[in-house]
C-alpha cells in the first residue's frame, strides 16, 4: 500500500504533469541574450539563456537573482557557473536585474559599502571614488524600518545610500522601494508568450539580497514557484515566510558568515535576520510537514550540516543546510564542484541529493 501510495503521489506530482507555456505553441519568440521589458516609467533588464532544442516534455524555468550592488553578469562564482550549470542540466535561465541608481556617499555610507574600512579615511578618498552605482530588490523589508517583530537593524548600525524612489529612508532601510514582486511576476507572464517551458516547473533562486528577495517571492506570489532556495539570504528578523501555499524550499547558509548570519547574531554592519533554523521551521509549520528535522547527508561534494522537514502538504519539503565553514561568499567556487547549485537543483527536481532516513 505504502508503495502505491508513493507511486499515485509520483504520477500526480507538479513535476509529472507539465504545463506548456505558451512560447511552447510556435516557434519561440524571445531569442539568447540581453532583453528589456517595460513597467510603467521604468525599463527593467533581463539575461537570457535558452538550452539546446529537444523534442518532449518543456524544460524548466529558473530565475537567478544578483545579490546588493549585483548585477545579472555578477552572480555566481565563476561567473559563468549559472549560465554552464544550465546549459549542461537543460533549463532555461532567466538573470533579471533589480533597479539601479547613483548615490553621493558619505564616510558612513562609505564604510558601509565597504569603500573604506574606517572613516578615518574618508578625508584622504578620492573624489571619482564618493559617487558609485547601488543596485538592489524589494523583498518588501528592506525597504521598511521596523517590521512585524520591530526593528530590523541595531541602533548604531551602518546607513547606506537611500534609493531615491524611497524619498525618506528611515533607520535599517538599504533595499529598492520599486514593486519588485509585481516586476518578478510580470516577467513571468512576458516569457510565458515568447518563450517554452513548463510552467508547473518555475523555480527561483538567489544569492544574498537575491536571496532575501527569492524569500519574498516564493512567499508572495502563491502558485506561481516550483521551488525556491536561498543563498545566504535570510529574511530579516519578523519576516520569515508562513503562508500555507508556499513551495519547496531550500536554504544555503554559511556559519562563518558575518553579513548575513545564519544564527540569529547581529551582522557586521548592525542589521538583524531571523535564524535558518527558524524560517525553515517557519515554512514547514505553515506546510502542516508531519516529519522534521530529520539531520540528512547532502551528497554533493562539500561538507554541510543539513535538517529536512518533509512528507508536508502537496508534497513539499523543506531543508535547511549550513555550510559549517563557509562565508558569504557563492556556494562553489570552482567550474567543477559547483556544489550549491548541484544541491538546489537536485532538490528542485527531486533527485537524491540527501541521504534521507526511512519513512516510518
Amino acid at each position: 500500500m505504502r508503495f502505491l501510495l508513493s507511486l499515485l503521489l509520483v504520477l500526480v506530482s507538479p513535476a509529472a504533469l507539465a504545463e506548456p507555456s505558451a512560447g511552447c505553441a510556435g516557434d519561440a519568440a524571445t531569442p539568447n541574450g540581453e532583453h528589456r521589458l517595460i513597467m510603467g516609467d521604468l525599463v527593467r533588464r533581463y539575461l537570457l539563456d535558452l538550452p539546446a532544442a529537444r523534442a518532449g516534455t518543456p524544460p524548466a524555468l529558473v530565475l537567478a537573482l544578483h545579490g546588493y550592488t549585483g548585477y545579472p553578469e555578477t552572480i555566481g562564482d565563476p561567473t559563468d557557473a549559472v549560465v554552464d550549470h544550465a546549459r549542461d542540466n537543460g533549463y532555461v535561465l532567466v538573470r533579471p536585474a533589480g533597479t539601479t541608481f547613483d548615490a553621493n556617499l558619505n564616510a558612513n555610507t562609505a564604510k558601509a559599502l565597504g569603500v573604506i574600512d574606517n572613516e578615518a579615511e574618508w578625508p584622504d578618498l578620492a573624489a571619482a571614488q564618493r559617487r558609485t552605482n547601488i543596485s538592489s530588490w524589494n523583498d518588501l523589508a528592506a525597504s521598511r524600518s521596523d517590521g512585524p517583530a520591530g526593528p530590523t537593524c541595531l541602533p548604531d548600525a551602518d546607513t547606506y545610500p537611500c534609493p531615491p524612489e524611497c524619498k525618506e529612508c528611515g533607520p535599517c532601510v538599504w533595499g529598492s522601494c520599486h514593486d519588485d514582486v509585481g516586476f518578478i511576476r510580470s516577467l513571468i507572464e512576458h516569457l510565458d508568450r515568447g518563450v517554452c517551458f513548463d510552467n508547473s516547473r518555475v523555480f527561483v533562486l538567489g544569492h544574498s539580497n537575491g536571496g532575501m528577495m527569492a524569500q519574498a517571492l516564493t512567499c508572495n506570489l502563491p502558485g506561481v514557484f516550483a521551488g525556491g532556495a536561498s543563498i545566504k539570504g535570510q529574511p530579516p528578523v519578523g519576516y520569515s515566510c508562513s503562508d500555507s501555499r508556499s513551495p519547496s524550499f531550500i536554504q544555503i547558509t554559511g556559519a562563518e558568515d558575518t553579513t548575513v548570519p545564519h544564527d540569529g547574531t547581529p551582522s557586521s554592519d548592525g542589521y538583524l535576520y531571523a535564524t535558518s533554523h527558524h524560517s525553515a521551521l517557519a515554512r514547514a509549520t505553515a506546510l502542516r510537514c508531519s516529519r522534521g528535522p530529520v539531520q540528512v547527508e547532502a551528497t554533493v561534494d562539500h561538507p554541510l550540516s543539513c535538517e529536512l522537514w518533509d512528507q508536508c502538504e502537496s508534497g513539499k519539503r523543506i531543508a535547511d543546510c549550513v555550510d559549517p565553514d563557509g562565508g558569504h561568499e557563492w556556494p562553489g567556487g570552482l567550474p567543477e564542484n559547483q556544489w550549491g547549485l548541484d544541491l538546489i537543483w537536485g532538490f528542485f527536481t527531486a533527485d537524491t541529493v540527501f541521504d534521507e532516513p526511512q519513512n516510518d
